[in-house]
């Protein structure tokens, strides 16, 4: 019966695309109403630009899967990007809360505490929802694929620790401790997002997350080497690592996208035909 909405559906995601596109570009061209959003403020708290920068490359790696989505039909694949959602909105919540309580004085934390809140019944909704729809390509995840996921959720897990402690060399330039918190959470929720393509390896949960990997590292990938030349010792090997991610992970998503016979975007494949989960890469 929920399948009669499958265009709403759709059309919801291109929209929804599109608007995270609208404030990737708002924080990449530092935009007055993108810094508005940011609940902290102050010498001490505000984003840097190249803090600005990193938030548009993950708004514009959120925007490009689910535009893929709803042009495609590929529906479930909702399911790893709205998890995603959950546990970083979750996290982000709890820790404006937090920081509210700390600091009474500053009522944004809670705005945005109780926005992140308000959020989670319609990111739960949204994960039920796309579970009911079948796979559009239901071939299996290339082993190469399944296995850059597998190491793509250990770098976030651990990566995504360090943060939430407020280590200070994790990033390539000193974060504040807020934004410490904050992409600390956003990298668990990343976590979770590989995590459920690398146990469920299906091309549709591959495909939208190398996308957007893509594009979140053309975003970044200029900027990092550009920072070679002025970065702080303390942070050159971290921005050493982040460089060799990008475009590690950038070859493989395009090798398999655009070249790889099985798997690239033009490739049609007839609906709901089963095959092996594991194939070879």
């Amino acid at each position: 019966m929920i399948t009669r909405y499958v265009n709403v559906i759709r059309v919801a995601q291109v929209i929804t695309g599109i608007g995270f596109m609208i404030l990737a570009a708002a924080f990449y061209f530092r935009w007055p109403p993108a810094a508005a959003l940011w609940p902290w403020s102050g010498y001490s708290s505000s984003l840097s630009g190249l803090s600005n920068l990193f938030i548009s490359s993950v708004l514009a790696a959120f925007a490009v899967p689910l535009i893929w989505m709803g042009v495609t039909g590929e529906i479930c694949a909702a399911v790893p990007i709205t998890l995603d959602v959950i546990v970083t909105l979750l996290g982000w919540g709890l820790f404006m809360l937090q920081s509210y309580t700390i600091s009474s004085r500053n009522p944004r934390p809670l705005v945005g505490a109780i926005i992140c809140f308000l959020s989670l019944p319609a990111a739960l909704a949204v994960l039920w929802f796309s579970r009911k729809f079948p796979f559009k390509n239901n071939q299996p995840m290339p082993r190469v694929v399944r296995l850059t996921m597998g190491l793509f959720v250990i770098a976030l897990l651990v990566a995504g620790y360090a943060l939430l402690t407020k280590a200070p060399t994790i990033f390539p330039w000193r974060l504040t401790p807020q934004t410490s918190v904050m992409y600390g959470w956003a990298f668990w929720g990343a976590a979770a997002y590989f995590l459920y393509g690398f146990l469920n390896p299906r091309w549709p949960y591959a495909a939208g997350q190398l996308l957007g990997f893509i594009i979140y590292a053309l975003v970044l990938f200029f900027p990092y080497v550009a920072l070679f030349e002025t970065v702080r010792p303390e942070h050159r090997t971290s921005l050493t690592i982040f460089v060799f991610v990008l475009v590690s992970g950038s070859l493989v998503g395009v090798y398999y996208l655009l070249f790889d016979h099985r798997t690239r975007l033009w490739q049609r494949r007839a609906t709901g035909v089963s095959q092996p989960v594991v194939s070879a890469g």
